[in-house]
């Protein structure tokens, strides 16, 4: 692929205008991502059984946004303003630290053998302290601050479609793990966001 033409059909008559020097800290930025993601998480935690279907999907979206995202990234990315620069890397650094630090308390919660009965199901525990007290599921919060601050260094349309679709995706799922919490522990805080400031 180059400069997204393959990919992008009017990238084929236009001339590619990207900063590529800014485009390759843009790509370590995602690289920094999901190596995190796809090799140190897997490593520090317990995983269940997951269906094959699952599995398949996810490749199968990650390289396509993969693709569409570095395509346009490739084609169409300069280097912003320095005021967008500083705003899309605080929030990209914030939503990192949220997400690392608050699925590490999570990790340490549930090693934790002095986690009282009432708040542990099986492998699973009730997440208290920190921005637990406030969201059922912080660390997704983080990395849709993550992307929303990549969307805002990149500025291209497919790096928003993609902090669009983390967000559809993570908050049905955040909306349904904090009902299991409240189900499942009967000392959990009902009145906490479940992901977002403001919403359920």
């Amino acid at each position: 692929i180059t400069r997204g033409s393959h990919v992008f059909r009017e990238f084929a008559s236009s001339k590619a205008t990207s900063d590529m020097h800014y485009v390759h800290i843009l790509a370590l930025l995602w690289s920094a991502h999901y190596a995190n993601r796809a090799v140190v998480y897997p490593l520090t935690r317990a995983l269940g059984d997951t269906a094959f279907v699952t599995v398949a999907s996810a490749v199968a979206f990650n390289v396509v946004n993969g693709l569409l995202v570095g395509a346009e990234m490739a084609h169409a990315t300069k280097m912003p303003s320095l005021a967008r620069v500083v705003i899309g890397a605080s929030v990209m650094l914030a939503g990192v630290i949220i997400n690392v630090t608050s699925e590490a308390q999570l990790r340490r919660r549930r090693a934790s053998k002095a986690i009282p009965t009432k708040e542990r199901r099986g492998k699973y525990v009730m997440p208290k302290g920190g921005l637990f007290n406030y969201f059922a599921m912080p660390h997704y919060l983080g990395e849709f601050m993550e992307w929303c601050g990549f969307a805002t260094l990149a500025n291209t349309k497919a790096a928003w479609a993609f902090a669009f679709w983390t967000a559809a995706n993570l908050y049905p799922r955040a909306l349904a793990n904090k009902r299991w919490y409240v189900k499942s522990f009967p000392n959990y805080p009902r009145t906490i966001s479940s992901m977002f400031p403001g919403l359920p």
